[in-house]
This record gives C-alpha cells, sequence and structure tokens, in this order.
C-alpha cells in the first residue's frame, strides 16, 4: 500500500484550473496596448506580415486617390509584395513611413502611369539610388632608375 500512496499524484487545493478575474483583464489590458503600438515602429523594424497590413493600408488610400478599380488595386498590391520580397521596400530611404500615425506616406520608385486608354499601370523601379563620391586622386608611384651600385660602377669602366 505504502508504493502505491507514493507514485500518486497530488492535486493541490489551490489550483483549481481558473484564471483569476483581473489576470485575464491585465493581460487583455496588455494585449490590446501591444497590438496598438505594433506598428508605432520604424519600417525597417516592422515584421513582414505588418509590412503587408501597412502595404494593404497604402494601396487602398492610394485607390481613393486615384480612382482605383478593384483589378487595379490588386495589380498595385501585387506589384508592392513582389517588391517587398525581392527586399527593395526594405530600407526606410525607400518607403516614407509616418511612424506616429503608423501609414505609409510615399514609395520612392513606384511608378504609376495611365495609359491613352484609361488603364493604370504599375511599376517599381529596382535601381537603387547611388551617392556620388569623389574619388580621391590614384596614387602615383615615383619608380626611380636605379643607382648604379660600386659593383657595377667599377665593372662599366
Amino acid at each position: 500500500m505504502a508504493s502505491q500512496q507514493r507514485n500518486k499524484t497530488l492535486k493541490r487545493p489551490h489550483d483549481d484550473g481558473t484564471v483569476p478575474a483581473n489576470a485575464s483583464d491585465t493581460l487583455r489590458d496588455f494585449l490590446d496596448a501591444e497590438a496598438l503600438s505594433a506598428y508605432n515602429r520604424p519600417w525597417h523594424r516592422l515584421e513582414r506580415g505588418f509590412r503587408l497590413n501597412r502595404l494593404r493600408k497604402f494601396a487602398d488610400a492610394e485607390a481613393t486617390k486615384a480612382n482605383l478599380s478593384a483589378p487595379e488595386v490588386q495589380q498595385l498590391l501585387l506589384v508592392l509584395t513582389k517588391a517587398l520580397d525581392r527586399r527593395l521596400l526594405n530600407t526606410k530611404s525607400t518607403v516614407i513611413y509616418e511612424q506616429e500615425q503608423g501609414e505609409i506616406k510615399e514609395i520612392k520608385g513606384l511608378i504609376m502611369h495611365r495609359q491613352a486608354d484609361g488603364k493604370m499601370t504599375f511599376q517599381m523601379l529596382e535601381k537603387k539610388a547611388t551617392t556620388m563620391r569623389k574619388r580621391s586622386a590614384p596614387a602615383v608611384i615615383k619608380v626611380d632608375s636605379p643607382q648604379p651600385t660600386q659593383t657595377q660602377a667599377t665593372t662599366t669602366q
């Protein structure tokens, strides 16, 4: 009998499996605060899912500005998603992101062009902006003609 008693798991009286009422409110408040502040980070610090969400929001904003149809919005979103996958939108200089409001103001390199038939085309420039650096003058190495050594001078005379 003693061995059966020793192997039993004892139930503790304080662990009834319920969560205290104030603990769930605290946890819920914490999660709500984190959800609100998730987009208040710099663009290059956002996770991919958050970036996709902001790109969708940007596409919707551009749709209202430029009167885009639903297929055009889908095309814009596809171009932006592919650009994100190709890491063209990873730098904070490419994407002008307003951190306090959590929205994209501008994407540099995004070209939107309305064709003559009224269709809108979208294109991302892949060329990154480069800065011109002033090159220093190339180092010139002087090579002097070798001085004749004493042994060479005496043998030539």
